[in-house]
């Protein structure tokens, strides 16, 4: 008998090197890719990122009426195990934009807390009249004409307002709608002129211009307190940000336009950037998800190749008792392995997908946008699995199929080690049990994670 010819030694080298290079070049493209198309899946994903930014807001406090940090309708605070939304709040470049933030937020309800009680404390009852409080023009507006503290003899210009309206002001929680309504009662206060020892004397109507000028001083030095939040939270990212002539505020006399509101706003715009900066290296939603599922199947089905022919290259030539026949020739080296591989790179991103969707629909792995950290994503591990191990896909496909519809392969031939039992499905509803998308749901999930059970 005519004994097998071994190949030659050019070949073997021939096909080591070759199949060497196909490993790198898809090795390179699957990196370059990422890297080449990295501005692409993020405009892709921009959309999503930007509405997940906006959980991000100013907003007020639904009692003490103070301003806070929130992340929809929660209040943002540092906790290295709360996510947040796509998983901003871990990362370590976010954490800092937030942190700076509500800092930023602090620091202004602290001073404007401070500022209210500065004005609070500076009215006194009036000795004339029990039923009016008096406050200096100079502790409402120092730069007002006729402010300056009086000496003894002088007349001193007093603010008069009613004892009711500053008793609705003074308990309540000193936030930005107490500085409103305080804005208001300084409007319509009268300015009376008290000499020591002397009654108070009502200014004409020429006083009704230092009446304004102090509310509008107070409207002034909030802009000025207000100035980092409005920088940060309501200025539009494309423009400057110098001190706003006026808050928003219905006390003071302008309001940010609409087109404004709707802009980008400075902080939404650096928290974005933040995390476009740290979306990682797989595509882990968008339309570029399914193209990375099937990219790491190719990837598995040519690693797999790879350290097939390795070891087959290395055992070349040792010519153990079940190679003798052969000439030394492993039998996994086989001119077919080839073509066969080629074929699995066809099929095995298509059964990649099907599992996964398969695998996501029975809620045994989840495929959920995360940014940065894409490690609980069990997607990408498994689909290189199924390309390292392509006749794994196979196995599940055709348990789904049998253990679901009931139905066999046309001519498939049983294979020599066979799978656990897999129970078909009932022909008939004897039990009286009604079908469901939920019933489906487990059996399907049964037969899936059946494979694994051998």
């Amino acid at each position: 008998m005519r004994k097998p010819r071994r190949p030659p030694w050019l070949s073997q080298h021939v096909h080591a090197l070759v199949w060497l290079a196909v490993a790198i070049v898809v090795m390179g493209l699957y990196v370059w890719g990422h890297h080449k198309l990295r501005c692409a899946y993020t405009k892709e994903i921009r959309p999503q990122v930007k509405n997940a930014v906006e959980l991000y807001a100013l907003r007020r406090h639904a009692i003490t009426g103070v301003l806070e940090l929130r992340i929809g309708e929660e209040p943002y605070v540092f906790d290295p195990d709360d996510a947040g939304p796509l998983g901003i709040g871990k990362l370590p470049e976010a954490r800092g934009v937030l942190t700076d933030a509500s800092a930023v937020v602090e620091r202004y309800n602290l001073a404007l807390r401070d500022y209210i009680k500065g004005l609070t404390a500076a009215f006194y009852p009036s000795p004339n009249n029990m039923h009016h409080m008096l406050v200096p023009l100079s502790a409402v507006n120092p730069k007002a004409e006729g402010a300056e503290e009086s000496k003894d003899g002088e007349v001193s210009r007093t603010l008069r307002v009613a004892v009711e309206k500053f008793a609705n002001v003074r308990y309540e929680y000193r936030n930005e709608q107490t500085l409103d309504e305080l804005i208001d009662m300084i409007r319509g206060a009268d300015l009376v002129e008290i000499q020591a020892g002397g009654s108070p004397k009502t200014v004409g109507p020429e006083g009704a211009d230092t009446v304004r000028s102090a509310a509008n001083h107070i409207c002034t030095k909030r802009a000025e307190l207000r100035r980092e939040v409005y920088c940060l939270f309501e200025a539009p990212a494309s423009s400057a940000c110098p001190i706003p002539a006026a808050t928003n505020t219905r006390s003071c006399e302008s309001q940010p336009s609409a087109s404004a509101q709707k802009e980008e706003t400075h902080f939404h715009r650096k928290l974005r950037m933040v995390v476009e900066r740290n979306i990682g290296f797989f595509w882990v939603w968008g339309e570029f998800l399914w193209f990375e599922i099937m990219m790491l199947a190719v990837l598995g089905v040519v690693t797999r190749k790879l350290v097939v022919f390795a070891t087959a290259y290395t055992e070349r030539g040792r010519a153990p008792e079940d190679m003798s026949a052969r000439g030394g020739v492993s039998p996994l080296w086989q001119p077919r392995e080839s073509v066969r591989t080629l074929m699995q790179l066809v099929v095995a991103p298509i059964f990649s997908l099907v599992i996964i969707w398969i695998l996501t629909l029975t809620n045994i792995i989840s495929v959920k946008p995360l940014i940065g950290d894409v490690w609980s994503n069990g997607f990408v591990p498994i689909a290189f699995l199924l390309g390292l191990f392509p006749s794994l896909g196979y196995q599940v496909l055709r348990g789904l199929a049998e253990g679901v519809f009931g139905r066999h392969l046309v001519g498939e031939k049983a294979p020599e080690a066979k799978p656990a039992p897999i129970p078909k499905a009932p022909t008939d509803a004897s039990d009286g049990a009604e079908t469901s998308f939920e019933g489906l749901r487990q059996r399907v999930r049964h037969h899936a994670l059946a494979v694994f059970e051998r």
